[in-house]
């Protein structure tokens, strides 16, 4: 069931970011972006493995040998970690809301230039 979730997860987050990445790259630069889009992802990903690797390190045993879960430190740190995630993106969101704000206007005068000229999709 985790795996079916993950990757409908995958499936939702990947095209999104993909259009994100060619709509604001600059003219010329786009494959270079969805690279750097593509390298995220996997340096994503490894970081996933790397944390949850950390989940059997919170086991604890009890005095007659039975080990007993104490996982409640393993999910405080992954909400700490997203918790922390959503503070840095509020804490540059105003640099970014700017230069998105410019990346549309450049992308819609050429998507515009090209369908006036016939060779627009």
């Amino acid at each position: 069931v985790a795996i079916a979730v993950q990757t409908v997860g995958e499936l939702l987050v990947s095209p999104v970011g993909l259009n994100f990445t060619t709509t604001v790259a600059p003219a010329g630069m786009t494959s270079f972006f969805v690279g750097i889009w593509m390298t995220a992802s996997f340096f994503g990903n490894f970081l996933a493995g790397m944390l949850g690797t950390l989940y059997g390190a919170f086991e604890g045993t009890q005095s007659d040998g039975e080990v007993q879960g104490q996982h409640a430190p393993f999910f405080l740190l992954l909400a700490s970690l997203a918790a922390g995630n959503a503070a840095l993106l509020f804490l540059v969101r105003a640099a970014l809301r700017k230069y998105l704000d410019a990346a549309p206007a450049a992308s819609s005068s050429s998507s515009a230039a090209s369908s006036s000229t016939g060779t627009g999709v």
